[in-house]
């Protein structure tokens, strides 16, 4: 069974690299930096992504909210989970990105755990936690 593939559009590299290290272990994830690049590679692959992570501050003209629009455009994107995670976390920006049209939020700073079950809750597949002992 192939893993899940997650696109995560994160323009801080710490925290992307962050990110992909909580989910390698269950799923392939890509990282990219801004609304082109992770077009580009929308446009790359055979298949659509499982999920994709989106930062709403992307440091250019375009930021996550209009990379979500860009993707609900795309037949093979309109029911592609979309969360988004960031720093935009004063009363009503939740709610606001909700009506914007992404199925979760979560707010950074986050701890691994709560990221971990965001994308458990939208992938419906247990994550693993490595670090948990059987």
């Amino acid at each position: 069974m192939t893993p899940p593939q997650i696109l995560i559009v994160e323009d801080h590299e710490v925290t992307g690299e962050l990110m992909r290290r909580h989910l390698d272990t269950i799923a392939s994830v890509t990282v990219e930096d801004g609304v082109a690049p992770a077009i580009e590679r929308v446009d790359m692959v055979e298949s659509p992504f499982d999920l994709c992570v989106i930062d709403i501050h992307l440091g250019g003209e375009e930021d996550g909210v209009v990379l979500l629009n860009k993707l609900r455009t795309r037949p093979d994107y309109e029911d592609v989970p979309m969360l988004a995670c960031t720093a935009h976390a004063l009363p009503g920006d939740k709610e606001k990105y909700l009506a914007a049209g992404f199925d979760a939020y979560l707010a950074k700073p986050f701890v691994r755990k709560d990221f971990q079950t965001k994308v458990q809750d939208l992938m419906s597949s247990p994550v693993a936690d490595p670090t948990d002992s059987a």
